[in-house]
Parts: structure tokens; C-alpha cells; sequence
């Protein structure tokens, strides 16, 4: 089977990790923050081994490459390939 490599940006990660602090700390829902970012990693690795089970996403049409989505609550997740 093809994998793909699930490219996460600097930004994509600092605003995860702010997401999950803030979820965590502010909303004091730290099983929440630890469940939301499970989900987000299952997400990664949905998009690196079944790239073509997800949409495209808007990004997708703005460049020369194929960009696939993953929506997680309502964080997205993509990835260019």
C-alpha cells in the first residue's frame, strides 16, 4: 500500500497545540483536549495511508498539487500530495 508523508506546518501546529491548551486550561476540559488531539493524529494517519477516502480541500484549486481534507470537530485537517 502507498503512504503518503502528512506535511504539518509550524502554523497548523502552533495553532493545534493553542487549540488543545486552550480546551484544556480555559474550557478545564483536559480529557477533552487529550481525546480532541487523538482524533487529530487519527486524522493524520487517515490522510497518509487513504488519502483519496477524503475530500479535496478548498486550498486544493491554489496549487499545482492535490491538497485532501479531514475535518476533526471543527478543526481541518490537510494534506498536500
Amino acid at each position: 500500500m502507498t503512504t503518503y508523508e502528512a506535511l504539518v506546518t509550524d502554523r497548523a501546529r502552533a495553532a493545534v497545540e493553542e487549540q488543545i491548551a486552550y480546551i484544556a486550561t480555559q474550557k478545564q476540559a483536559p480529557l477533552a483536549a487529550g481525546r480532541l488531539l487523538g482524533e487529530i493524529d487519527r486524522a493524520i494517519d487517515t490522510l497518509s495511508n487513504l488519502p483519496h477516502r477524503c475530500p479535496r480541500a478548498p486550498e486544493d484549486r491554489l496549487v499545482a498539487y492535490t491538497v485532501r481534507m479531514h475535518i476533526v470537530e471543527e478543526v481541518s485537517v490537510t494534506l498536500p500530495h
